[in-house]
């Protein structure tokens, strides 16, 4: 992504791991088998179910405030961009090249 993105890592402020993973993922734990960053560590934060804590969120919402809401939740909308990691041609070598997973020995 940051290669797409046309950044390094240390220009990232804010990473939020989200959904299934996000919601019982230990970061250190992570940054320590390879799957983030290790300069990722200090602003990595693990957010849960973030789209139903959105969706709940909005939904709480009345009136003018969900009119905000949806009026800000399109300014997101129309600058995100997609990017489908399995298409890209070097993610799956990139990805288990930065695994830094060990034998496990019990």
């Amino acid at each position: 992504m940051l290669k797409e993105a046309g950044m390094e890592a240390w220009q990232v402020k804010k990473v939020y791991l989200a959904g299934g993973m996000g919601t019982f993922l230990n970061v250190r734990a992570a940054v320590e088998t390879g799957l983030v960053e290790k300069s990722f560590l200090p602003v990595a934060k693990a957010g849960g179910n973030t789209s139903l804590q959105g969706a709940v969120s909005y939904l709480k919402k009345t009136g003018q405030e969900q009119i905000l809401e949806k009026d800000k939740l399109k300014e997101i909308t129309e600058k995100m961009q997609v990017l489908m990691l399995a298409d890209m041609p070097d993610f799956a070598d990139a990805y288990i090249s930065h695994m830094a997973l060990t034998e496990f020995k019990a």
